[in-house]
């Protein structure tokens, strides 16, 4: 049994959870869940990371690289460091954008490169669900 498989049934068993529950709360389908948990497959860092917040665990524990269980956040409790900054899109991102190497960045450029980063991050995320499965 390698390290992530054995982890992951101690986090599910600690949690109470169901695969089904963890699937629910991950976004990720109950099988592949289940094929985890049977050392099928190995988790992809996007799913690792769903798994690890909907379990409370830290990622690098769950992936067997660390022996520190707790979450990263829930040992900062109290400081800033523990809240969470707000999500920004793709687009927000892009738009504060303002200049590279000195060289100001029009809105031509700006909506390509929008364009560019969407189609770039579907690909990754289409590859990883098909990964995962």
């Amino acid at each position: 049994m390698n390290k992530f498989q054995s982890r992951l049934k101690e986090a599910l068993s600690e949690s109470g959870l169901s695969q089904s529950e963890l699937g629910r709360r991950a976004g990720i389908d109950r099988t592949v869940i289940s094929g985890y948990v049977r050392g099928k497959y190995i988790a992809k860092q996007r799913n690792l990371g769903a798994m690890a917040r909907a379990l409370n665990v830290d990622e690098g524990w769950l992936m067997g690289v660390t022996d520190k269980k707790e979450r990263f956040d829930a040992r900062q409790s109290g400081s800033s460091a523990a809240k969470p900054k707000e999500a920004k899109s793709v687009d927000d991102l892009v738009d504060e954008m303002h200049s590279y190497r000195g060289i100001k960045i029009s809105d031509a450029q700006r909506a390509s490169m929008k364009a560019i980063l969407k189609a770039y991050l579907d690909t990754q995320i289409k590859n990883d669900e098909n990964d995962d499965q």
